[in-house]
């Protein structure tokens, strides 16, 4: 398997939906890019502002949203959203799930992982979205070949 099975698969998917030919076009051009970024894909973590350089030295011309929105959607499941605390320079980000950052939208605040008794509430302050490129995509790209 190499990246063309990973993109023929995600061009199958983009398929099946009702979509404008450029926006899919721009779509898989984008996916290509961030696979390549690195030499293991698994590892490729997007913040917005890498999203954004992708698609501006590609010269792709769909927007951040339009891509994201695609890549995101349930039936296509190439990007998974995830969230990283960022507390303090010195320590590593701290991953933050879905489900917790749906907890602290409700709640106000958000509970550090590494300290549970730490309520943060400025955690939007604190919090950076991220995008991983999903299993399904990844385990298709062999490198070496």
């Amino acid at each position: 398997m190499n990246i063309e099975n990973s993109m023929a698969m995600l061009k199958e998917k983009i398929s099946s939906l009702e979509i404008y030919e450029d926006i899919e076009s721009d779509t898989l051009e984008f996916a290509r890019a961030a696979i390549c970024l690195n030499k293991n894909p698994k590892s490729i973590v997007l913040s917005m502002g890498m999203v954004k350089k992708i698609i501006e030295n590609n010269g792709i011309k769909s927007s951040h949203i339009e891509l994201i929105t695609l890549l995101t959607h349930p039936d296509i499941e190439f990007f998974h959203l995830e969230y990283l605390l960022i507390i303090d320079d010195n320590e590593e980000p701290i991953e933050i799930s879905n489900d917790d950052m749906a907890d602290a939208y409700r709640k106000g605040y958000l509970q550090n992982p590494k300290n549970p008794d730490q309520l943060i509430y400025d955690y939007n302050e604190l919090i950076f979205p991220t995008f991983v490129i999903s299993d399904m995509y990844t385990d298709n790209v062999n490198w070496r070949n």
